[in-house]
């Protein structure tokens, strides 16, 4: 199967599964969501992937059902964020270890080093920076 088809098959499934679960397709970062699954997969292990994901959306979809953003789109960044940095010292927290998984990015670069939590404005909203 080429490219072309996969990319084909992957567009038509997220309309499909956007639409039957009433979600506005604008508001899926598919190739976002598809670099982050990559970096849980290749940083942390390969079963995170999904996992780092959902849990991602749910946050972002938290924050939108408590009224602290009006789209979740622009805050999934920032829980984005903090899931690649927290991927970066997971890995570099095994490498120090021994460990041997492969660590390698989907565009092989370093997402820094902090995990520190996602910090949260007087009114609980996400304010886009790590909490001190």
């Amino acid at each position: 199967m080429s490219e072309r088809e996969k990319d084909e098959i992957l567009q038509d499934w997220v309309t499909r599964l956007a639409e039957q679960l009433g979600v506005p397709l604008d508001q899926v970062p598919v190739d976002d969501i598809l670099a982050l699954a990559g970096v849980a997969a290749h940083r942390v292990i390969r079963p995170a992937a999904p996992l780092t994901t959902y849990i991602v959306g749910f946050a972002a979809g938290l924050a939108a059902a408590g009224g602290r953003t009006d789209r979740p789109g622009p805050v999934m960044g920032v829980y984005d964020d903090a899931a690649r940095r927290l991927a970066e010292k997971v890995a570099s927290e095994r490498d120090a270890a021994g460990g041997s998984t492969e660590r390698a990015g989907a565009d092989g670069g370093s997402t820094g080093t902090s995990d520190a939590p996602v910090q949260r404005g007087t009114d609980g909203g996400v304010t886009g920076e790590p909490a001190p």
